[in-house]
């Protein structure tokens, strides 16, 4: 799953595959191209300008409060993009067997 996709975002598509129990077992991988952003504005939290990120980096922090909360685990990995090949398929090999 992408975190960011259009009308459903990927942590509600997670949540709802989780709360499913046909589909609650299924490894979820969740990519996205604003995990190194989030590590730089955490890194810079004590500036005290505004940044851009600030709403993202608070609606993911809260969609994982919430999740954490439901009892709901959280995906298996998240993968920053650009995806490195290898490293997703062994992770993939390793979640489903080789």
């Amino acid at each position: 799953l992408d975190v960011m996709m259009p009308k459903k975002s990927g942590l509600t598509l997670f949540k709802i595959l989780k709360k499913d129990e046909r589909l609650k077992d299924i490894p979820v991988l969740m990519l996205t191209g604003v995990a190194g952003i989030l590590e730089e504005e955490e890194a810079n939290k004590d500036d005290t300008h505004e940044h851009p990120y600030d709403s993202l980096r608070e609606a993911l922090k809260t969609a994982i409060r919430k999740m954490r909360e439901e009892g709901l685990v959280r995906p298996e990995m998240f993968v920053d993009k650009p995806v490195d090949v290898e490293s997703f398929v062994a992770k993939v090999q390793e979640l489903i067997g080789s």
